[in-house]
This record gives structure tokens, sequence and C-alpha cells, in this order.
């Protein structure tokens, strides 16, 4: 995933990145401990060029159910909540792109999950893209996935 998005080289070969806008959300977080939750996500919005007003970040994180913690540094939330509040960063997605999201379901709860499915839905609706890893089985109705299945090194649609 870190070759996928530009962050590592490839043992052969190489990966034109300049094709598309791209949304990397690795296994970590990426969220700054000492901030709250509210001005970590405008922190990776305003690093990441994409809208980082206030209202835009409550409505994130009021999408991933975690508006009710957005004052309360991250240091002091549970890992599902520190996975709900990185992920918050997909709802202030409004274009088209490649999300590469390295176990978007690790630490969430059933309903965190359906909230993550539900973005990715709404993102290949608009045309986007996303190449995901997980080790907890998904689906998404009405929408054909390829799953590679890295043990049995067999691709299934």
């Amino acid at each position: 995933m870190r070759t996928l998005v530009g962050l590592s080289r490839p043992e052969a070969g190489e990966i034109d990145h300049a094709a598309a806008t791209t949304v990397y959300i690795g296994h970590s977080t990426a969220l700054k401990e000492d901030l709250s939750a509210h001005e970590a996500l405008q922190f990776l919005a305003r690093l990441h060029g994409r809208d980082h007003r206030a209202d835009s970040i409550d409505a994130a994180l009021q999408r991933l159910q975690v508006q009710q913690s957005s004052r309360r540094s991250v240091r002091t939330l549970s890992q599902g909540q520190r996975r709900r509040v990185a992920l918050a960063r997909l709802a202030l997605e409004d274009q088209p792109a490649l999300w590469v999201l390295d176990e978007p379901f690790d630490a969430l709860d059933a309903t965190g999950m359906d909230i993550v499915l539900q973005l990715i839905g709404g993102h290949l609706l608009r045309q986007g893209a996303v190449v995901l890893s997980s080790h907890i089985p998904f689906s998404l109705p009405g929408t054909p996935l390829l799953v590679l299945d890295l043990d049995a090194r067999t691709a299934h649609a």
C-alpha cells in the first residue's frame, strides 16, 4: 500500500502517481496526540488541501458519530474513536480520487464499519476508486468487488 501511494519504491517497474488525486489513510491514524479530535482532523484537512472550516470538520465528525468527543484530546480517545476521527477525513472528500485505506475497519464496531462502507459506496458513485486491505469480510450490495487473497494468492470477484 505504501508503494501504491509513493511512500516506498517498487522492486520493479514504476507507478505513475500523477494520474489521480490519492487519499491515503494508513493503519496508524496519523493524529496528533496533543490536539483535540477537531483540531487533529482540521490539521490533516489543511495539510492535504481540503475544506478545513470548523463547520465542515464538525459535519465530518458527526458523520462518523464522534462529534461528542470532538473537543477531547486525541490521547484520551479509545482506538475505535481514533479510527473514526481519522476516517472522518473521507467525509471531507467530494471529488473522484483513489482512496488507499489500510485496515480501515480495525477497531470499529458494526456501526462504524457500516458508516465507512456508506462513505466508500458514495465515493464509488462519484466515480472514485478504492483499494483497501482488510481481515474482516465485507460487501457492498450492488457493487462488484475484486478481492485479492494474499494468503491464497488468488483473485476473485
